[in-house]
């Protein structure tokens, strides 16, 4: 799914469509030439006066092809998005300052949690926008218990408990793509409702 949204951006910024795509990679594969009844639904600057690829068109499938690499083999920017490190200060922002009731440091230190990103965009397809309102979703859940039992922002992400993996921070994306914060939303307006009345 990632890899395929990454297709669709790259395309979208290049102002191709999925058959000009289709046609350039069609053209690199067989070594032809484009009809000259096609070329005008390629932008120019992918072929050769003669109707072959260009060395930007040549650029251009070089992009696709790397956008299919193993996710193990993505850089942290190829993985996590242009503007990650803004992103990740973003979520950290979000747990409280100093120590939890465990003694722990709730935000914790930002290559780790970068670390627990990298491993958690190789396993899962959710945007920064779904990360930050579940973040937001489970830290307020805590704040009315004062933190307690409350994970640290790396911990959140990805901890390892007797050899299994758990990761709260997919359960509460989860939660927000089925609709619990809007439901957490009509649940204290009722609750205001219910206390203006007389």
């Amino acid at each position: 799914m990632l890899k395929q949204s990454a297709l669709f951006k790259l395309l979208k910024k290049k102002g191709l469509s999925i058959q000009q795509y289709h046609m350039i990679y069609y053209l690199s594969t067989s070594k032809g030439v484009c009809p000259e009844t096609h070329r005008t639904k390629i932008p120019a600057i992918y072929l050769t006066a003669e109707g072959k690829i260009s060395e930007d068109g040549k650029k251009f499938l070089k992009q696709v092809d790397a956008l299919f690499k193993p996710m193990k083999n993505l850089s942290d920017l190829e993985l996590l998005g242009d503007n990650f490190s803004e992103n990740i200060d973003k979520y950290t922002l979000i747990f409280p300052t100093g120590k939890l009731p465990n003694g722990q440091y709730a935000r914790g230190n930002k290559k780790s949690i970068q670390s627990n990103f990298v491993w958690f965009f190789q396993e899962y397809d959710y945007t920064w926008d779904t990360i930050i309102t579940a973040t937001q979703l489970y830290v307020n859940e805590y704040r009315q218990k004062d933190f307690m039992h409350m994970r640290t922002a790396m911990y959140f992400i990805k901890k390892i408990i007797t050899g299994s993996i758990i990761c709260d921070l997919a359960t509460y994306c989860d939660a927000v793509l089925d609709g619990a914060v809007e439901e957490k939303e009509a649940q204290e307006e009722e609750t205001i409702n219910l206390g203006n009345v007389v």
